[in-house]
C-alpha cells in the first residue's frame, strides 16, 4: 500500500469508528504513520479524504453500472441480476468505505457534493433504465412506477452492508441471488 492509499485507508477506519467530525487530522497521521505534511501532499483538506473514499465506491459502481446497461447480448432480467451482484459484491469487498459512503454522505460540501450526488443520481438512473426497459419489451410488470423500484433496488442492496456476514451462513452470491429472486418475482410479467 502506497502512501496515499495508507493516508485513504486509515481515514475510512477512523470516520468509520469515530465519525467524520470527531476525526482529525493528526488523528488520519497517527493511524497511517505519516506527517502532517504527507497529508496535505495528496489531500487539501479532511473534506477531501471524505470525498475521495465516496469517489472510490462511487466510481466503481458506476463503471460496473454502465457496462452492464451497454451490454445488448442480455435481457432487462439478466442485467439486473448482474446489478444486484455487482452492488452486494462491493458491500463485503469494501464494507469500510460503504459505511463511511452512507453514515457520512451528509457532511459533503459545495462542488464535492454535487459531483458526488450526480454520480449517486447517475447510478439509480441506470437502475431505472434498466427496469424501464424490461417493462417495455414485456419481461417485467407495467403497473408499477420504475422510478420506485429503483429506490426499493437500492434500498434492499445498500442495507446488507449492515447486516450481511461474508462467513454468515450463505455467501454472498447466495444473498444476491435471493435478492434476485425476490425482486424478479414481483416484477415478472404475470406476476400481479
Amino acid at each position: 500500500m502506497n502512501t496515499r492509499e495508507q493516508i485513504l485507508h486509515s481515514a475510512v477506519q477512523l470516520f468509520g469508528t469515530k465519525g467524520y467530525h470527531a476525526t482529525s487530522i493528526q488523528d488520519i497521521c497517527q493511524l497511517a504513520g505519516v506527517s502532517k505534511g504527507a497529508v496535505f501532499h495528496y489531500f487539501s483538506n479532511k473534506i477531501e479524504l471524505l470525498f475521495e473514499i465516496h469517489e472510490v465506491i462511487i466510481d466503481i459502481l458506476l463503471t460496473q453500472y454502465e457496462s452492464v446497461l451497454k451490454n445488448d447480448q442480455t435481457n432487462s432480467a439478466v442485467k439486473l441480476r448482474q446489478l444486484i451482484n455487482i452492488s452486494v459484491e462491493l458491500m463485503v469487498k469494501y464494507k469500510p468505505y460503504i459505511a463511511v459512503l452512507f453514515r457520512e454522505y451528509k457532511n459533503l460540501q459545495d462542488h464535492y457534493y454535487t459531483i458526488t450526488k450526480d454520480k449517486r443520481d447517475r447510478c439509480e438512473a441506470i437502475v431505472t433504465e434498466v427496469i424501464k426497459q424490461g417493462m417495455l419489451n414485456g419481461e417485467f410488470r407495467r403497473d408499477l412506477e420504475f422510478s420506485i423500484l429503483a429506490k426499493l433496488f437500492f434500498g434492499i442492496c445498500n442495507w446488507t452492508y449492515v447486516w450481511l456476514n461474508p462467513e454468515g451462513m450463505l455467501t454472498p452470491q447466495q444473498i444476491s441471488d435471493n435478492i434476485w429472486k425476490l425482486f424478479i418475482g414481483g416484477l415478472a410479467a404475470g406476476a400481479q
